[in-house]
């Protein structure tokens, strides 16, 4: 249970960094 539950916070993680990186490129792209 406890290696599920940290896997799904892995991948949290991974979306919110995704989710972050494409806010921060949207206004650059455009700009563009």
């Amino acid at each position: 249970m406890k290696k599920k539950t940290r896997e799904k916070m892995k991948v949290a993680m991974v979306i919110f960094i995704v989710l972050i990186f494409i806010i921060g490129l949207l206004p650059a792209v455009l700009l563009l």
